[in-house]
């Protein structure tokens, strides 16, 4: 689950006298749905804006003359410091005849020191002496270096990572080590039914676009073929990292102790020296799904117990916001008579979620997941029905601006009452909306996020998307017989069909069903946010994270809402006693 949304978990007890509803405020660590900003940023100095956030915490942002673009906290209570760096390169700007380049550099530039600190993984070896850790991640379109640390070595750690981007060490030697060490996490990988999806999915993209790749690499992609086709790895290497690793290509943004004036002279003393090679942006107009990879149904053999139906649009940017804010909640929304508990009534589903993912800049999708029952699986084709009838309701329902003001409400007590989490995670959602965006831009969404107007005719044409023929239907299960593909890499066995004639005119048929209606008002949203005094301590045996208790009082057959900011384990199998359930009537 992701983007913040929220899923409803259901408890209905014979020994308790209400009816719980517990809205868990999932995925309140993933801080990207806060800093979707639409504005370009430019290139300058900053405000030099100071933003206040929480009680002792202050932010600033600026651009050094190298162009580097830095956000810096100063938060004298927090109990870690950490940065993280940026690079707008990925797996998608790597050679096609060296698949997983992106990823070895990752590697090198991570594990084998720097011209300054030679020592081999000493970066880690420093870090793990003040208590912290470090890693880096390749994505299709940028690379992440982070770390994290007890306070008062953070200058020491930016120093080490300034000189490890700046002048890695990328001999020979090093390079064809970290080729055995990327190619063996594959081995990790390859089990995991949701690393095989996300091969699958980039292996039947458009052939010869960018991202169909292999992002992970591995001996033979990296060593063994270039060597064929008479390539140096090591020049390769080498001129990749000239290309792209760039200052003006790059983002910063530390978290410290100390004052903004000592972190920014910190900052900008040791990375100024970042060299500028002007390198471009890049942007990838055509998208990695056409015509002959939407309409299509992708049966992927499951290695684990993975029973999953995913459908795939692909969406417009200027769109997102509004599946993000309206379409997607209104399609997993819980209540009565709706689309989820239809599936999980016939038996068909246990579990529902909508997200709008970045695959990559600019292209984004609307991903409709229905975790399913054995039944499910075997009936999935009518799960797909069900979903197109509910979406031909939406087109004949007008959109409802309660029901968006209603999911900007939760969205707003979300972010006021989402819980700290560590330095890197705030870091890490910092840099990466850099990217797109200046550092007063970052910093402004992120403390205050901007209300989105309602537009209903931006709903309706945003709607014209969800069609079977601008979708791809996946089906993941361990029970798929006489799949006929296989996938190189990861060996993983599918199917990819374009639909049949008569599944498609099931999906296009403009009726919707009798059982399934447009969500009513969720009752259950709760107005007093009042911390409960004098609750029981049997409450907190079984607690471990946050959520809101809300319950319904039968006797009266109406609502009564109570809220407390709690924490949660065991409730919802019933091992909190009625006597001591203050939520219950």
């Amino acid at each position: 689950m992701k983007e913040g949304y929220f899923h409803l978990v259901y408890y209905q007890g014979s020994t308790m006298q209400g009816k719980i509803i517990i809205w868990t405020l999932l995925d309140l660590v993933l801080y990207t749905s806060l800093l979707q900003i639409n504005a370009s940023a430019e290139l300058g100095i900053g405000t030099n804006k100071i933003y206040e956030g929480k009680p002792g915490q202050a932010y600033k942002g600026l651009v050094l003359e190298n162009g580097l673009k830095v956000i810096l906290v100063s938060d004298p209570n927090t109990t870690s410091e950490a940065a993280s760096l940026h690079v707008a390169v990925g797996s998608m700007n790597e050679p096609r005849e060296l698949q997983g380049l992106a990823h070895l550099l990752e590697h090198v530039i991570l594990l084998r020191g720097s011209t300054k600190y030679p020592e081999l993984q000493g970066f880690g070896k420093y870090l793990h002496l003040h208590g912290g850790f470090r890693d880096a991640t390749t994505r299709p379109d940028n690379t992440e270096y982070y770390f994290s640390l007890n306070p008062n070595a953070l200058e020491g750690a930016l120093d080490r990572l300034f000189n490890m981007v700046h002048s890695p060490i990328l001999s020979e030697s090093s390079i064809t080590a970290e080729i055995d060490l990327v190619s063996s996490e594959n081995t990790k990988y390859m089990p995991r039914d949701d690393s095989r999806l996300g091969r699958i999915n980039m292996h039947t993209s458009r052939v010869g676009h960018p991202f169909n790749t292999f992002t992970t690499g591995s001996r033979d992609t990296l060593w063994n073929k270039p060597r064929e086709l008479g390539l140096d790895v090591r020049n390769e290497t080498e001129q990749f990292y000239k290309k792209f690793y760039s200052a003006n290509l790059m983002t910063l943004a530390v978290i410290g102790k100390d004052n903004l004036t000592i972190l920014e002279e910190i900052v900008t003393r040791i990375f100024t020296p970042l060299k500028n090679r002007n390198a471009t942006l890049s942007k990838w107009e055509q998208p990695p799904f056409g015509p002959s990879e939407l309409g299509v149904k992708i049966e992927m053999v499951a290695m684990g117990e993975m029973k999953r139906l995913i459908m795939l649009f692909p969406i417009p940017d200027q769109d997102k916001d509004v599946f993000k804010n309206y379409i997607a909640p209104v399609m997993t929304q819980g209540g009565n008579h709706s689309l989820f508990s239809f599936l999980k009534l016939e038996g068909f589903a246990t579990l529902s979620s909508a997200l709008v993912d970045e695959k990559f800049r600019g292209c984004f999708s609307l991903e409709v997941t229905h975790d399913l029952t054995d039944l499910g699986v075997l009936r999935h084709e009518e799960v797909v029905v069900q979903f197109f009838q509910f979406v031909n309701l939406l087109r004949n329902y007008p959109p409802q601006k309660w029901f968006w003001d209603e999911a900007e409400e939760v969205r707003n007590y979300t972010r006021k009452y989402k819980t700290d989490v560590e330095a890197y995670v705030v870091a890490s959602s910092l840099g990466k909306s850099m990217i797109e965006n200046s550092p007063d831009e970052v910093i402004s969404e992120y403390l205050n996020p901007k209300r989105i107007p309602f537009n209903s005719t931006q709903i309706i044409n945003s709607l014209e998307w969800i069609r079977p023929e601008n979708m791809r239907l996946y089906l993941v299960s361990n029970s798929i017989k006489n799949a006929s593909r296989t996938e190189p890499h990861y060996q993983v066995k599918y199917n990819f069909e374009p639909f049949d004639s008569e599944f498609l005119m099931a999906m296009k048929t403009n009726k919707s069903h009798p059982n399934i209606t447009f969500p009513s008002s969720n009752v259950f949203i709760p107005k007093d946010f009042t911390i409960k005094q004098n609750i029981s301590e049997d409450i907190y045996k079984y607690t471990n994270f946050s959520s809101i208790w809300i319950y319904a009082n039968n006797e009266t057959n109406s609502p009564k809402i109570e809220v407390t900011i709690g924490l949660y384990s065991n409730a919802i199998e019933g091992r909190i006693s009625q006597k001591n359930c203050f939520y219950c009537p």
